[in-house]
């Protein structure tokens, strides 16, 4: 159990350095923003609610694994979760069938962009490449790793 507890305290320092980067690119954006292109509002608040929303996610997450580092009933509650094999097949399930359909939206949506526009044509086509790229190299590793 101590190793799991040294993985959480390790999980908390890595979340609490993401939570200061987001801080501090949020930070220096909105101080280098009369340097930016103007954008509209909507863009504008829909930034500064992911920012949010990124924080207090993160708080969340912090905060929760702080109290199960202090609980030896909630560590062990939360190794046992993480470690359980039927909550290990939901996610890969999971994760397989979310890629599966978004390859196949985004690859739609790219085809349909196509007789628009062709930065947002140029731009889905894009981010289905770089999903299988990802895919194919995450393929790759665990092939030679598993």
């Amino acid at each position: 159990m101590e190793k799991f507890k040294a993985t959480i305290q390790l999980r908390i320092k890595l979340l609490a350095i993401v939570m200061g980067i987001t801080v501090l690119s949020n930070g220096i954006l909105q101080i280098m923003r009369h340097r930016l292109p103007v954008i509209p509002d909507f863009i504008f608040g829909f930034q500064t609610g992911v920012f949010i929303g990124m924080l207090v996610f993160l708080l969340y997450i912090i905060s929760k694994y702080a109290s199960c580092l202090k609980n030896a009933d909630a560590l062990k509650k939360l190794y046992i979760k993480e470690h359980d094999e039927r909550e290990q097949l939901i996610g890969y399930k999971t994760s397989v069938f979310t890629m599966v359909v978004m390859l196949i939206i985004l690859t739609l949506s790219t085809v349909i962009a196509g007789f628009f526009n062709i930065i947002v044509f140029i731009t889905l086509l894009s981010v289905v490449a770089l999903l299988l790229i990802v895919m194919l190299t995450t393929l790759t590793y665990y092939r030679r790793v598993l």
